[in-house]
């Protein structure tokens, strides 16, 4: 009998089982999914590691579980059965024990697979951590990939010595592709003997390949959002997120897979149908860019756009044809703000700790997004609502040498300017070094693109759907002030907000501003002093 366990939960605890796959007598492959786990912001499918007939669920819908947790129990597939008129009582005595006594195993050859991208089909090995011969933990990172909007590394689920690496830095991998070979340390194994055994060694089994644990693939939508229910629908996570995320209801749709499952395939074939649809009715697509060789102009080089700058550049065009973008102007007078933060940013310099305006900007806006909810929300897929949120996730944009990344600072609201500071520091660091995980670029309310310490002016910032309003922050200047018969230097700060014209209209926008530029005017002041 064997036990199956929840694997790792990548780092999150407490999980909620919200639907169990198999019962007892059910035949189960190996990745093949027995539960859906509900955590605090994915919901995900943990795979059987295992083969073989379901004696026993130990769990529940509505339970709670942890890593380590036992779910199911398996009985082995039988892998001879003994003939009762060629074996003697002395054989079958012999065969008996063997079923039975555990034995050491060897070190066993162990063959790590790519796990779940995501929802990605596939990505890039950009970076290989380790080399053959190297002896690897459990959690140690071995690869890093470049996948659709960030790069992320993955852990090794076996220690062990390296034998093999079966991928190289530049190779396109996919899920459940062979990653590398892991010499284990061995464990204990039940030894299972054939009528055979006494004349001749049992041959060695060829070892199953090790199944990664299951990735968080679909963000857990807001809980007043008035989407489609799907809760009768049989699909899996990466199912559920792109139907939510491109507005398609589930329940139009129906399964080819086992039990009437629905697949990827089937998603795809229904937007295959719609479109043919729209086509016959008249619609048009937008006309393709012409391809010019412009090597006849002159020489050239092509290089490839990073896989991030890909993506970001498909988000980008879909959020600015989908989204009706207005953008406003405005100039926040900052020169007190400016006098007392050189005087704060020097004292925290001699005590060798760093600081920008940044974290007192994001504390701005958290003012103005609680004095005006509607930009501190998100339009439904049916344009008919909105989601009001009741959080404060700033995203703020980096510039990476692999492109645009937009971290997401949480709960603003609750942290100290010095909290803020530190994290921002930490994650643009690792942004610009290492790569972000998804779950860190997810669940903003909205984004503020600075680029005050490059320079420029004014300029259009391309709102980050699903928000409905983004924050331009450029270069500080010093202008003249024509005041009390006398001229004064003031020092202003370029704003830019643009915002989408279905939620927020011009009158809005303009009362947004002005109460934004007045808290960073007055209100960042005391934060400074207060500080």
């Amino acid at each position: 009998m064997t036990k199956l366990l929840i694997p790792d939960l990548g780092g999150a605890s407490d999980v909620t089982i919200i639907e169990v796959l198999v019962k007892p007598g059910d035949h189960i492959e190996v990745d093949q999914p027995i539960l859906t786990l509900e955590g605090e912001k994915a919901t995900m499918e943990v795979p059987a590691t295992e083969a073989g007939e379901v004696a026993q669920v130990l769990v529940n819908v509505g339970d709670t579980v942890n890593v380590g947790d036992a779910v199911l129990e398996l009985t082995a597939n039988a892998t001879a059965t003994p003939n009762a008129t060629e074996t003697t009582s002395e054989e079958t005595s012999t065969e008996t024990m063997a079923t039975q006594t555990p034995e050491k195993n060897e070190p066993q050859l162990q063959t790590l697979m790519i796990p779940d991208l995501g929802g990605a089909d596939s990505a890039q090995v950009i970076e290989c951590l380790v080399q053959v011969g190297d002896t690897i933990t459990v959690d140690q990172p071995v690869l890093t990939l470049e996948g659709e909007k960030a790069t992320m590394e993955v852990p090794a689920v076996e220690a062990g010595e390296i034998k093999a690496i079966h991928v190289n830095v530049g190779d396109q991998i996919k899920q459940g592709q062979p990653m590398i070979d892991v010499l284990t340390e061995g464990s204990t194994a039940v030894s299972v003997a054939t009528p055979e055994s006494t004349q001749k060694p049992v041959a060695s089994e060829p070892q199953k390949p090790v199944v990664q644990q299951p990735t968080p693939t679909v963000a857990k939508p807001a809980t007043h959002e008035p989407l489609p229910s799907f809760d009768k629908v049989y699909a899996g996570p990466s199912v559920r997120r792109y139907a939510r995320e491109f507005g398609i209801d589930l329940n139009q749709i129906k399964g080819t897979g086992q039990k009437g499952r629905i697949q990827k395939e089937d998603l795809i074939q229904f937007v295959k149908a719609r479109l043919s649809q729209a086509g016959s009715t008249g619609g048009a697509a937008l006309p393709t860019m012409p391809s010019i060789d412009f090597s006849q102009f002159g020489s050239v080089e092509t290089k490839p756009l990073s896989k991030i700058k890909q993506i970001t550049g498909k988000n980008m065009v879909r959020n600015w044809l989908n989204i009706p973008h207005v953008t406003q102007f405005g100039q926040a007078d900052i020169t007190l703000l400016d006098q007392n933060f050189k005087e704060f940013k020097a004292m925290l310099k001699a005590q060798g700790k760093r600081i920008t305006q940044l974290p007192f900007l994001m504390k701005a806006l958290v003012l103005a997004l609680k004095e005006f909810p509607e930009f501190n929300s998100s339009l439904s897929s049916d344009g008919k609502s909105i989601v009001m949120k009741d959080y404060y996730h700033i995203g703020i944009a980096v510039d990476t040498p692999q492109g645009l990344v937009v971290p997401v600072i949480r709960d603003v609201d609750q942290k100290d300017i010095m909290t803020l500071m530190d994290e921002l520091l930490s994650l643009s660091e690792q942004a610009r070094e290492k790569g972000l995980p998804m779950k860190a670029m997810q669940g903003g309310c909205m984004t503020i693109s600075n680029l005050g310490g490059i320079g420029g002016g004014h300029f259009t910032p391309i709102i980050n759907a699903p928000e409905v309003a983004i924050l331009g922050v450029s270069r500080q200047e010093i202008v003249p002030e024509y005041k009390d018969g006398q001229w004064h230097p003031k020092t202003q700060l370029p704003l830019s907000l643009s915002y989408d014209h279905r939620v927020i209209d011009g009158a809005q926008a303009a009362r947004f501003l002005v109460r934004l530029m007045h808290y960073i005017s007055h209100v960042v002041v005391e934060l400074i002093v207060g500080e």
